[in-house]
């Protein structure tokens, strides 16, 4: 999943083939009405959560919460490790 968000998470990149030429690569999620011809619409953010108890500092809560904005895909560290309680991130 990690790999998966890290992947996504970057707009652009260039893969180098054997001919030598660099050649660039988007991440896209699969969608049934994906037109290469388009400019996707989709893009990655992490969302904060400011000032929030410490009993919602619980995955599904916050998963729960940030689906009001898109699909989540993960916490940040800081949230995970419950180091810094006055702002939880995600995301989506």
């Amino acid at each position: 999943m990690e790999d998966y968000t890290n992947i996504l998470s970057k707009p652009s990149y260039y893969i180098i083939a054997k001919d030598g030429f660099a050649y660039q690569m988007r991440p896209f999620i699969y969608d049934a009405n994906f037109q290469a011809s388009e400019e996707t619409t989709k893009a990655m953010t992490w969302i904060s959560f400011p000032n929030l108890l410490p009993t919602f500092f619980v995955k599904e809560v916050l998963f729960s919460l940030a689906s009001m904005v898109g699909k989540h895909l993960q916490l940040d560290l800081a949230t995970i490790n419950k180091t810094c309680l006055s702002c939880a991130g995600v995301k989506v």
